[in-house]
């Protein structure tokens, strides 16, 4: 969700959001990266994901972060930190 530093997890049968995947520690790792801002909030958002072909992993990516980043989908016990049934 733009400007929270999350992604809504949505079961598409539905449309319902089922959890959250936080994405604040890869704001920390671009920023080491080298992440250059204006001093604006917004320039550290996360704003750009894409599913890997063969639905193993994510890539994101955020505003002006000099990097993407690989994340194994689903992370290990995303149902047990989510609550999903």
């Amino acid at each position: 969700v733009y400007g929270l530093g999350a992604v809504a997890v949505i079961r598409p049968s539905d449309g319902e959001v089922t959890g959250w995947l936080d994405g604040r520690p890869l704001t920390r790792l671009a920023e080491r990266a080298g992440l250059k801002t204006t001093g604006q909030p917004m320039d550290v958002v996360l704003n750009g994901l894409a599913m890997s072909q063969d639905g193993q992993s994510l890539w994101l990516t955020g505003k002006l972060w000099p990097r993407m980043y690989q994340v194994k989908w689903p992370p290990e016990g995303l149902e047990t930190r989510l609550g999903h049934d």
